[in-house]
């Protein structure tokens, strides 16, 4: 029983270590995005990550949109450079 006990304290030791750390990356990286210093320890990872999720989302639909539109003015410009010429093919 004593050696299960030891053996359990330690996990428990070594949990705290890497509990430790990992909120230690998350505070480091929650700075590097650009939260205030004092928000940083009121901000949870699930918090965090559905913001970069949203960010994410609309990023890539605006990203599409403006590719379509690109494409558009592209093939539009295509377009007026053949106006009015004779198709002899």
């Amino acid at each position: 029983m004593s050696d299960f006990l030891a053996d359990c304290a330690e996990r428990i030791i070594i949990l705290d270590k890497i509990h430790r750390r990992v909120l230690n990356r998350f505070h480091k990286f929650c700075l590097w995005v650009g939260i205030p210093l004092h928000r940083v320890s009121l901000t949870k990872p699930d918090q965090l990550c559905r913001v970069i999720s949203e960010f994410a989302l609309e990023y890539r639909t605006t990203r599409e949109r403006v590719l379509q539109q690109l494409e558009k003015k592209a093939s539009h410009r295509e377009r007026n450079k053949t106006r009015g010429k004779m198709i002899t093919e």
